[in-house]
């Protein structure tokens, strides 16, 4: 598997610049804490945390310095650090400086402003907070219909909005106004992340997006992603990474959001280029792997495993009783366990059994549910002398005509074929 970044990716300048005037802060020693979190990424903050710099959610009662985040905050929290004579260290993106400036340069000049993107999110009500008292928020198109006509509308948008977003909902503002004046405030940088990130998710099959969940730039990129025909997947750290998101697949992606550190894009990198080569490295015969369903014929099963050569099912390796068909046992897409038989056959093959791993991974599971007196089911395979057989995750049980039911029965034959729950009263291997 190749793995290919996306030439526009992680920290922007404005993050950057406002980590960097963070640290240097936090250096100089005394009290020092953050309006909010410095940026929308969980494990940066943390780093943070380590160099001393505290999260406030109000100046109420805080000394020393403060920090005004990339996001930016209002005039009147200037005026109140002002009053409590707190050190301010402003790191407010420079663009989302020029987007509340032209806000409060819009109201003055007698607009009503309007603010592209998401309400809740601290830049918008930063820029809110600029254009008085009379703003309107607009995330979507449907809420750009709702408004009245207004006869001077002035727009501005949060500085990470993706561009087709903000040309739809300028559109139908022309609508609106009779004097429409726009400021394009949208980062240039965003944009340029946003075309790398969607050009790279069209040239693989997956897409790894990383960032804050919290993160709307880092949203919005996975969001452009699905667009396309390649898997998605938004975390956080490489942890959430899982091996099956690239079994078959020839070709994956990665990009951030621009509240994303470098360090942690490295670490999913090295994850993934670990997953993609973990089980062509470790394949053995006799192991338990798991493998991706690619083809399904009526007594064979293909299986990508990951490994040069394709892992092949025999219909009788499927499951206990043995199917008529495969395609009763799984279908194209699955992800399975699979027990690993011979590692290259005569037509170079690595033949695989699912019925063996099965069972492997049943005895476990059936000592548990012993232990904890939780039922199991099973298919009732055949009456026999003093009880029936049963198949229980590949292994073949049997429950004595005396535990089938609280009275006797004595028509065994009643049972075969269908599906019931069981307690393990005894399990050896």
């Amino acid at each position: 598997m190749q793995i290919f970044l996306a030439e526009h990716r992680g920290f922007c300048y404005g993050v950057k610049r406002a980590i960097d005037l963070a640290v240097s802060s936090a250096s100089q020693g005394g009290k020092t804490y953050s309006f909010g979190p410095l940026i929308h990424n969980p494990q940066m903050v943390n780093k943070l945390a380590e160099q001393g710099i505290k999260i406030a959610d109000s100046l109420e009662g805080i000394t020393g310095t403060v920090i005004f985040r990339s996001h930016g905050v209002g005039p009147d929290v200037y005026d109140q650090a002002r009053q409590q004579n707190l050190k301010i260290v402003d790191a407010t993106c420079p663009h989302v400086k020029r987007a509340q400036r032209a806000a409060a340069a819009l109201a003055k000049a007698g607009y009503t402003v309007v603010v592209v993107g998401e309400r809740h999110h601290p830049e918008v009500k930063s820029i809110v907070a600029w254009a008085g008292d009379n703003a309107y928020v607009v995330e979507t198109a449907a809420e750009a219909e709702t408004l009245p006509s207004i006869a001077r509308l002035g727009v501005v948008a949060q500085t990470t909005l993706a561009a087709d977003i903000f040309e739809e909902i300028i559109a139908i503002l022309r609508t609106k106004a009779g004097e429409l004046k726009v400021e394009r405030t949208i980062c240039l940088a965003t944009q340029q992340r946003q075309q790398a990130a969607v050009a790279l998710a069209k040239r693989v099959d997956v897409m790894i997006v990383v960032g804050g969940k919290n993160s709307a730039n880092t949203r919005h990129l996975a969001d452009l992603c699905r667009q396309t025909v390649c898997r998605v997947y938004h975390i956080e750290t490489a942890q959430e990474l899982e091996a099956e998101w690239f079994f078959g697949v020839q070709a994956a992606g990665i990009t951030a959001g621009a509240s994303t550190p470098d360090w942690l894009i490295e670490e999913v990198y090295q994850k993934m280029s670990e997953l993609a080569n973990a089980e062509m490295a470790k394949l053995e015969q006799g192991s338990i792997i798991k493998g991706r369903v690619i083809s399904v014929k009526p007594d064979e099963v293909f299986v990508d495993i990951g490994y040069k050569a394709e892992g092949v099912i025999p219909r009788a390796e499927l499951a206990y009783p043995m199917p008529e068909r495969a395609d009763m046992v799984v279908k194209v897409g699955d992800v399975i366990d699979v027990f690993i038989d011979e590692v290259e056959s005569a037509d170079g093959n690595v033949v695989l059994s699912k019925l063996k791993a099965d069972r492997a991974l049943a005895w476990d599971k059936l000592e548990q549910a012993m232990a904890e007196q939780r039922p199991v089911e099973g298919q009732v395979i055949e009456a026999v002398k003093g009880g029936l057989t049963v198949a229980v995750s590949g292994i073949r049980a049997f429950v004595p005509a005396s535990h089938i039911d609280l009275h006797y029965e004595e028509n065994l034959d009643q049972f075969v074929g269908q599906k019931l729950q069981f307690v393990p009263i005894e399990v050896d291997k």
